[in-house]
């Protein structure tokens, strides 16, 4: 599970909650901190009772949470409970972002697929040349991934929803921080980038609700020092973020 934080007024509960339903990809991407990782933590899914959970809590916010997505560096593609749970996140009110490489996506029913997501967001990275594509992401069928873009947008099209299709294609590093913990047993980031968990607050339910860790004294110390309010620590995490250097 993630969470964002884009505001003071956002402080008691995160107002976008991203959902990592299993711990699986079927890629090998260079930028990804799942490389060499392998055996090093325990595999799994989300539970049901744990979804059940996070949206028995979210119901009493909503006015605070604005988005829900199904993400966070798998591929949710290949869980099969994929459109089932786009459909009840879209039935609890909340229509999903789901990001995705792509290369799944024709194994399930597009059609309730697309009806019940906000966003599919097709996450390609290395350009247009197919030996970049390959260095950047290697081990998948781009021309498979394409194909499936242009089913999603030509199912759209053709249901007329509001669904929105994303892309994104960009160059990546080639060195990342890797990752030690799983995600999908519902531990709280703050940060997309805290591939160690060094700012995470914990586990919900187990060690806290998502209101009691998001504004627990870590979460709160982390957003007070990455807004400014407190001077940096030189080990902090937005000393080496490329997206704050970007911003400042």
């Amino acid at each position: 599970m993630t969470v964002r934080s884009d505001s003071e007024k956002t402080r008691l509960f995160p107002p976008r909650v991203y959902l990592q339903i299993r711990d699986a990809c079927n890629g090998r991407c260079v930028f990804c901190p799942r490389k060499g990782l392998e055996g090093l933590f325990k595999r799994g899914a989300m539970s049901e009772a744990l979804l059940q959970k996070i949206l028995e809590e979210i119901d009493g916010h909503r006015d605070q949470v604005i988005e829900m997505g199904i993400n966070f560096r798998c591929e949710p593609s290949l869980d099969r409970r994929l459109v089932d749970w786009c459909r009840r996140l879209s039935w609890f009110g909340y229509p999903p972002k789901v990001t995705t490489n792509g290369s799944f996506i024709h194994n399930h029913d597009l059609e309730e697929l697309v009806r019940h997501a906000s966003v599919i967001h097709f996450s390609v990275h290395g350009g247009p040349e197919a030996e970049n594509r390959e260095r950047c992401m290697p081990g998948l069928d781009h021309e498979q991934c394409y194909r499936n873009f242009r089913e999603v947008g030509a199912t759209i099209k053709r249901l007329g929803t509001e669904t929105q299709l994303w892309a994104s294609d960009m160059f990546c590093a080639d060195d990342q921080e890797e990752s030690r913990k799983q995600r999908w047993d519902g531990t709280m980031i703050i940060c997309a980038e805290d591939w160690k968990r060094e700012y995470s607050p914990g586990r919900i339910y187990h060690d806290g609700t998502i209101e009691e860790l998001f504004t627990n004294a870590a979460a709160s110390r982390f957003r007070d020092e990455a807004s400014g309010l407190e001077d940096l620590p030189e080990d902090h995490i937005c000393r080496r973020c490329y997206t704050a250097k970007e911003l400042s």
